[in-house]
């Protein structure tokens, strides 16, 4: 009987999958194009079925690649997993953690409990992927990530991840010292009065850059005032939004950014809407396994959050029921 699913066999279909193309396939596995061939079609003939249709410019699945395909993939992650089982028995705690971040919250949670991981897991290695939410769910999905660091609305989560909170916030609306309407706005930590976005409408805006999270979020709130904002620059910076509404123009700011910056006191502070918020999560595969290493990370994450969460006035303490993931581990780490 054939023997078809071994490990190396597997990546060689797994790859020419992905790529459709076995010229390109070859090359990340750092073999020959005439040896991957060859590699295809023996299989092919042990199987008995073909597991590609092939043309000049693609190779797509048969029914049977689909197959084939399919029960590779949880072979592999069988074999992960298996492998990381037995490491935390042989050695304690060795291997990589794969993590998606995003630019600011992300980074600013990384830092902070770095040095607190590292300390119990000196031997597990932390690759680092700055990348936006949807580019994160994707490789989650791919799992090419195993855990990332995401901000999103509770009704933009996808239903195959999971998404562990760590906090939520509000976003809330920054006016310079010297506009019309500031007087009327308060320092952080103080209860925001509600401003119309309406009154607004003939004023400049410096927002985050167009397709990302936030300004998928309040962009829905200028279509609810009827009006398209006049935006004066668009970044990729939060820092630059606060020192924009701290000198030249409206901004829209997380709360904890805005907070934790040295401007926030020369800025008048509004609330836009009690509902404009979102929720910063770890985000994972439903059916990964945690190691002892990602799950001792998600407990400090989540301890993190609950400290930043702490900050924040009450009344801007949204109701995301969060219970500190419980770092359980029987392993000796070293």
């Amino acid at each position: 009987e054939a023997s078809f699913m071994i490990t190396n066999r597997s990546d060689y279909i797994l790859a020419i999958a992905e790529h459709g193309n076995i010229s390109r396939a070859a090359k990340t596995l750092y073999i020959s194009q005439s040896g991957l061939n060859q590699k295809l079609i023996k299989l092919e003939e042990e199987l008995g079925l073909q597991l590609f249709q092939r043309n000049k410019q693609h190779l797509s699945l048969t029914p049977a690649g689909k197959i084939y395909v399919e029960n590779a993939k949880k072979i592999q992650e069988i074999q992960k997993v298996t492998y990381a089982q037995l490491g935390e028995l042989k050695d304690g705690a060795r291997g990589d953690i794969f993590l998606g971040t995003t630019q600011a919250h992300g980074i600013a949670l990384f830092t902070a409990i770095f040095p607190l991981f590292h300390e119990k897991f000196s031997h597990i290695n932390l690759h680092i992927q700055e990348r936006y939410v949807a580019h994160q769910e994707t490789l989650l999905k791919e799992e090419k990530l195993d855990l990332g660091l995401v901000l999103l609305k509770k009704e933009d989560e996808q239903e195959d991840l999971e998404y562990l909170p760590i906090f939520t916030e509000k976003l809330i609306l920054g006016l310079p010292k010297t506009h019309l309407l500031a007087p009327q706005g308060v320092p952080l930590r103080q209860s925001l009065p509600t401003i119309d976005l309406k009154l607004l409408e003939d004023d400049y805006f410096a927002l985050m850059f167009a397709n990302s999270t936030m300004r998928h979020i309040i962009e829905k709130e200028f279509e609810a005032a009827n009006f398209t904002p006049q935006i004066l620059i668009e970044t990729r910076l939060n820092h630059v939004l606060i020192q924009l509404a701290f000198s030249v123009c409206c901004s829209i700011i997380s709360y904890s950014l805005a907070l934790h910056n040295p401007l926030h006191d020369q800025i008048s502070w509004f609330e836009i809407s009690p509902n404009l918020c979102w929720n910063f999560c770890l985000a994972k595969r439903r059916d990964a396994y945690l190691s002892g290493a990602n799950t001792y990370f998600i407990h400090l994450a989540q301890e993190y959050g609950q400290k930043i969460q702490q900050e924040m006035p009450y009344q801007y303490k949204i109701m995301y029921k969060c219970e500190i993931y419980p770092f359980i581990c029987s392993y000796s780490y070293r």
